[in-house]
């Protein structure tokens, strides 16, 4: 538990069989956690909360949360007391009790990036409830979860580089007048929700992709100038 406390470093521990792993509040800014081995904690495993800012959770075996409970969790708690500009990086998150990682209330301009997070008992990121905009999800593996990624009453939120497999319910589920691009993620186009159904819920997903292509002679030097074209069932695309 780290209270009004900053600048620390915890790294290279086994973190385990405590009420929660990891707990950062009230002011806890600019903390690094990083090369920990943090499991099967009663509740969460890492828990963020209450003004809580700008700390960084990377290169951690975070396994197995409570039942009911993330294996991480960002809560601002409220308008004055936010969590924002938090990176959870390069992390391994396997086995939550509820979602892999869930930014709750009042938490905004938080980043997800290049984490594997798989086999959630809920959704592999959730992000939702008041206040929780700007948030980013950037690279990383989410794999065999019930919900890959769950946007609820978020908007401004961007996915990049980010591949879903193996959810058992849903890859994408976006509802509550949430508003999301992804960029150049992969996912079953199948296993997507937009909307909960009804006629107030404005939800809206933008997908888009983009390829880098690189035009050479047959000794690897550059053609400048060259038009390139994409078709489709003879249909230009670009």
């Amino acid at each position: 538990l780290l209270s009004v406390s900053s600048n620390n470093m915890i790294t290279s521990n086994a973190i385990y069989s405590n009420y929660n792993g990891i707990y950062l509040t009230t002011g806890s800014d600019s903390n690094n956690i990083s090369s920990n081995t943090i499991k099967s904690n009663t509740q969460y495993n890492v828990y963020i909360y209450s003004d809580s800012d700008n700390n960084i959770i990377k290169n951690n075996f975070i396994n197995k949360s409570g039942s009911g409970y993330d294996n991480i969790l960002i809560d601002g708690y409220s308008d004055s007391n936010t969590a924002d500009n938090n990176t959870i990086e390069n992390n391994t998150i396997s086995n939550s009790g509820f979602n892999g990682i869930y930014i709750f209330e009042y938490s905004q301009n938080n980043t997800i990036k290049d984490n594997t997070i798989a086999n959630s008992t809920s959704a592999g990121i959730l992000i939702g409830s008041l206040n929780t905009n700007n948030n980013i999800i950037m690279g990383g593996l989410i794999v065999n979860n019930t919900v890959g990624i769950n946007i609820t009453g978020a908007i401004k939120i961007n996915i990049t580089n980010t591949t879903i497999q193996l959810s058992s319910i849903w890859d994408l589920y976006i509802i509550n007048n949430s508003d999301v691009i992804a960029l150049n993620i992969s996912f079953n186009k199948s296993k997507v929700n937009v909307s909960s159904g009804i006629a107030t819920d404005l939800s809206n997903l933008t997908v888009q992709w983009y390829v880098d292509v690189n035009v050479t002679w047959f000794n690897s030097s550059a053609v400048y100038g060259a038009s390139v074209f994409a078709y489709e069932n003879s249909t230009v695309l670009w």
